[in-house]
C-alpha cells in the first residue's frame, strides 16, 4: 500500500478573489488550501458521472423547469380569474 502519493509542485497564477474564497472554503473543512484545492481538481478530472447518471441528471432538470412552468400557470392562472 502506497502511503505518499507522488506530487510535483505547480504554480497558477489566480484571481486574489478566488483565493481568498478557497482559503474561506478550506478553513470551513478544517483542511489546508493544498489539500482542498486538490481534493476538488481530483474529483473534476477522475468522477465523471456515466450516461445513466448523465441521462438523471438531465431527466431531473426538465422536471425542475416543468414545476416552475406549473406554479406559474397556477399563479396566472388564479390571477386570470381575481385582480392580481
Amino acid at each position: 500500500m502506497e502511503l505518499s502519493a507522488n506530487r510535483k509542485s505547480t504554480m497558477f497564477r489566480l484571481r486574489t478573489e478566488l483565493v481568498d474564497r478557497l482559503k474561506q472554503l478550506a478553513a470551513n473543512d478544517n483542511r489546508s488550501l493544498n489539500n482542498y484545492v486538490e481534493t476538488i481538481l481530483m474529483d473534476v478530472a477522475y468522477n465523471t458521472p456515466n450516461s445513466e447518471t448523465l441521462a438523471a441528471m438531465k431527466e431531473a432538470a426538465d422536471e425542475s423547469k416543468l414545476t416552475q412552468f406549473a406554479f406559474f400557470y397556477m399563479i396566472t392562472a388564479s390571477c386570470a380569474s381575481t385582480i392580481c
